[in-house]
């Protein structure tokens, strides 16, 4: 398990390092490019704490989920989803910034929507990072682990 955090720690870095570039203007003052909000999640079994995906498991497939704004209007308002699979474990990661919203819902197959929601705030330096301040799913609070949302369904 301690594996994929580092996984996602490296991919979180490169972005975090390629969306950051620290540049001047002609009179010298430094800024940075904006950073790309990516957020990161894995779905477990509320009762086995196994992935939903995996394959040992297989209760269901990656391409059940769905993501949705808070506020979509119809079913082909989804989100694209990116998966990253890691000795079983699948994380989804996906971008908020097309969006601009911290509320999303999510389904896996012909399930019920779930409810996801974040707040983050920037750290302050020369070049902005986010940082998680509450995270939520269906109402209950999540603890980020190393910027992974770990959610149970």
């Amino acid at each position: 398990m301690k594996n994929h955090y580092k996984y996602l720690a490296v991919l979180i870095a490169v972005l975090t390092t390629t969306a950051c570039q620290k540049e001047t203007d002609d009179n010298g003052t430094i800024y940075c490019a904006p950073i790309e909000s990516v957020v990161a999640f894995q779905l477990l079994d509320e009762s086995s704490n196994k992935d939903l995906f995996s394959i040992d498991t297989a209760k269901y497939k990656p391409q059940d989920l769905k993501l949705y704004p808070f506020n979509y209007t119809n079913k082909s308002d989804t989100i694209v989803l990116k998966r990253l699979t890691h000795e079983n474990n699948h994380i989804f990661v996906f971008s908020n910034q097309s969006v601009d919203q911290s509320r999303f819902l999510l389904q896996v197959a012909d399930l019920p929507m779930d409810t996801l929601s974040y707040h983050v705030i920037k750290e302050p330096s020369a070049c902005d990072l986010r940082k998680f301040v509450t995270a939520s799913f269906n109402g209950q609070p999540v603890t980020p682990e190393n910027d992974l949302l770990i959610l149970k369904k």
